[in-house]
Formats: C-alpha cells, sequence, structure tokens
C-alpha cells in the first residue's frame, strides 16, 4: 500500500493526467503509482468512464437568445402566481402568536398579583384568629395517652 499523501497528491493530478496537460516526467510518476496503487487506478478509471460517457454527448443547438426569452418567461410565470400560501399563512400566524404570548404573559402577571393580594389577606385574617384563639381555654388539643403529658394527665385523674 502506498502512502496517503502521495495518493492525494495523484489524485489532484489525475484530470491533468487525462487531458494530456502533465510533461513526461510527471506522466511516468502516476503511471507508476497506478500500476501499484488500486484505489488511484479506480480512481483514474471512473474518471476515464466519465470522461467517455461525456464525449459521446451531443452538443444542443440553441438559439442565440434563448437565455434572454428563458429568463422572461420564468418571470411571466412568477407574476402569475399569486404569493406562495405559505408566505400569507407564516404572515397572519406571526401576530397571532405574538398576541396569544401576550394574553398569557398577561394572565400569569395578574394571576401572580391576584394570588399574592390574596395570600396576604388571608394570611392576616388567619394570624388575627389564631391569636385570639390562643387566648381561649378550648384552644388546648387533646394529648395523645402514650405521650409524656397524656401519661401525667391520666395519671393526675386517678389521684382525684
Amino acid at each position: 500500500m502506498t502512502e496517503p499523501m502521495k495518493c492525494q497528491k495523484i489524485k489532484r493530478k489525475l484530470c491533468a493526467y487525462l487531458d494530456n496537460e502533465l510533461n513526461e516526467s510527471q506522466k511516468a510518476k502516476i503511471q507508476q503509482h497506478l500500476c501499484h496503487c488500486s484505489d488511484c487506478a479506480r480512481e483514474e478509471r471512473l474518471l476515464t468512464g466519465t470522461s467517455n460517457a461525456l464525449k459521446i454527448w451531443r452538443d444542443i443547438d440553441v438559439e442565440s437568445n434563448f437565455s434572454a426569452t428563458f429568463w422572461r418567461k420564468v418571470a411571466a410565470q412568477e407574476a402569475s402566481q399569486p404569493l406562495h400560501p405559505s408566505f400569507l399563512t407564516r404572515l397572519i400566524q406571526i401576530p397571532f402568536t405574538v398576541a396569544i404570548a401576550t394574553v398569557l404573559l398577561f394572565g400569569l402577571l395578574l394571576g401572580g398579583i391576584v394570588g399574592s393580594y390574596l395570600l396576604l389577606q388571608n394570611d392576616e385574617a388567619q394570624v388575627k384568629q389564631e391569636y385570639i384563639a390562643s387566648f381561649a381555654l378550648d384552644s388546648f388539643k387533646a394529648l395523645p395517652p402514650d405521650s409524656i403529658g397524656g401519661v401525667y394527665f391520666t395519671l393526675a385523674k386517678r389521684r382525684k
């Protein structure tokens, strides 16, 4: 197998080699390389096949004003067609999307403000109720019987 750098140089010069644009020394080096390198030889065969296929194509005779006529027809075709429907759809969707995003953002902000206001009102009322209830005797809750306080109260009731 040959060196990859040498193969790259050979492959770059293959078109010039096939078109007889190289001097005799360069041609000889490439021929020698192609004898020993199957990868470059395959590349040379592909290029030769492509070149031969292109040589058998016939040239097409076109009118002298072909280019001008072609572009005139393209312009007429574009002018006769309305704007592409997807373009109109996208144009309409942009303001609609912005409007939806604005409404959602406004709703989130309004919900946050109202929610925090109600939370503050609810917290103030709850704090007042808890403060007043703390002075009442009925604010004591029953203790579980197996807790230290529950055992103490059970023993205190039995002594009476």
